[in-house]
């Protein structure tokens, strides 16, 4: 099928697509399961892992995935898989320039159709500096506060519930000024 028969029978275009496309940045520490929950939200494996102490995203990339709801309708999602700027092998000049980066990327994806969702994966555990500074440089200062969060609570292949985790540190969220809008705990270990 040609791009003007689709068009013609109601269907986007690919560029209409791809300006409409919900946009979500996945952001977090190096090591905290960025890429590991791309990989969970689409099934299959996108998205390179590692598990050496340093990351393997060393620029975002996007990935185009069409997510099927209870009703088996199609719902088109663009994921943004973006570096951990506490990598231990970037200098002072490397992690200025992947802020640099980070912002060039969110001042595009503002200008063309925005920003739905900020990810923010955190390994369960002790909230850290570089978490908070992580939030609030992607939440305060280059989203300007006006994209929705949700954490993504990485690391939970020994806690049962997983949920019981966020009951009990929920509080120190909040008292760390780490806010969402939503949460989830999980695994992004396959098999597990």
């Amino acid at each position: 099928m040609s791009q003007e028969t689709l068009v013609s029978h109601g269907l986007p275009s690919y560029q209409a697509q791809r300006t409409c496309t919900p946009n979500v940045l996945v952001v977090g520490e190096t090591g905290v399961g960025k890429s590991s929950v791309i990989n969970l939200i689409a099934g299959e494996q996108l998205a390179d892992v590692s598990s050496s102490a340093s990351g393997c995203t060393m620029e975002a990339t996007s990935y185009d995935l069409v997510l099927t709801d209870g009703q088996e309708r199609g719902h088109h999602i663009r994921l943004f898989d973006t570096v951990g700027l506490n990598e231990p092998s970037l200098s002072k000049n490397d992690y200025l320039t992947a802020i640099e980066k980070a912002n060039v990327l969110i001042t595009q994806l503002l200008r063309t159709g925005g920003i739905r969702l900020l990810v923010f994966c955190i390994r369960g555990g002790r909230i850290t500096s570089v978490t908070q500074n992580n939030y609030r440089l992607f939440r305060d200062i280059l989203c300007q506060n006006q994209v929705p969060v949700a954490f993504v609570i990485t690391g939970m292949e020994n806690e049962q519930p997983m949920e019981g985790w966020w009951n009990r540190n929920a509080a120190l969220f909040e008292r760390s000024n780490l806010f969402c809008t939503s949460h989830v705990c999980v695994t992004a270990t396959p098999g597990l």
